[in-house]
């Protein structure tokens, strides 16, 4: 579908050949894709290390753009260094938290090192996880400041997703 990626050694998961994905627990990963196809604005909302945002970022208009919002500091580390080692100019890092409402910064656990689990509320392991503070946007607010609308929204962020669906509310009514 998107074809093969570059990434850190120690982070590759199963096969780097995306054309590969979509079954098990990647269901979704194939109609992410192919809604993403052709478009201008796309969110990626918990990008985590860009597995997602990578083949997104092959397929999106000429003139697209992918906004991955990853607030946890070594997942957006890798992010950002997998957009780097792909050349991938049209993917937009954010380090913030996407929510409900606006805040300077909000209590956030997260790993030291790279998992998919950091979030607003820890429910096990607590001691693997250091209380950290993020910004947190609206995703009304962020785009009503760059004049865009999203055309597709993927959100995998550890059960904030109806905070994030709260302060997305123009957004989802556009």
């Amino acid at each position: 579908a998107a074809g093969i990626f570059r990434i850190i050694p120690a982070l590759a998961v199963g096969s780097l050949d995306y054309a590969s994905w979509g079954g098990g627990k990647n269901v979704g990963f194939m109609p992410w894709v192919s809604a993403c196809r052709g478009k201008r604005v796309v969110c990626d909302i918990g990008a985590h290390v860009g597995l997602t945002a990578l083949p997104v970022s092959r397929v999106l208009a000429p003139d697209g753009v992918c906004y991955a919002f990853e607030p946890a500091a070594a997942n957006a580390n890798a992010l950002e260094r997998h957009i780097a080692m792909n050349g991938c100019r049209n993917i937009v890092p954010i380090r913030a938290l996407v929510g409900a409402d606006d805040r300077a910064a909000i209590p956030f656990h997260e790993h030291a090192s790279v998992v998919g689990t950091n979030s607003i509320v820890v429910t096990k392991d607590a001691e693997q996880y250091r209380q950290t503070t993020h910004p947190q946007v609206t995703l009304d607010a962020f785009c009503a400041a760059r004049g865009i609308l999203p055309e597709v929204i993927k959100m995998d962020i550890e059960g904030g997703e109806l905070g994030a669906l709260l302060g997305a509310r123009g957004v989802l009514a556009r």
